[in-house]
């Protein structure tokens, strides 16, 4: 850590290692600077601008957050990959 120049890719189906993997129609919609990784805790959900929390996931603390503003679609895909990002 930290990790920089990471970019974000906002995905429109669920995904998960047991069903649907990824998502063609994804739209990358950040860069960002990832800070930490902890485990998330029930009582950081305000904080996380989440509607529920679930035991198990992990939390990321960003910094340096600048917004992407482009109509092409980028593959969503679990984990950290490679993306080529569209003009």
């Amino acid at each position: 850590m930290p990790l920089r120049d990471l970019v974000i890719v906002q995905n429109r189906i669920r995904l998960s290692s047991e069903g649907v993997t990824h998502d063609p129609e994804g739209e990358a919609v950040a860069i960002v600077d990832v800070v930490s990784v902890a485990e998330w805790q029930a009582d950081e959900i305000d904080e996380a601008c989440a509607s529920y929390w679930e035991d198990g996931w992990i939390g990321w603390r960003l910094s340096n957050v600048r917004p992407l503003y482009s109509s092409g679609r980028v593959p969503a895909r679990l984990r950290i990959y490679s993306v080529d990002l569209p003009e």
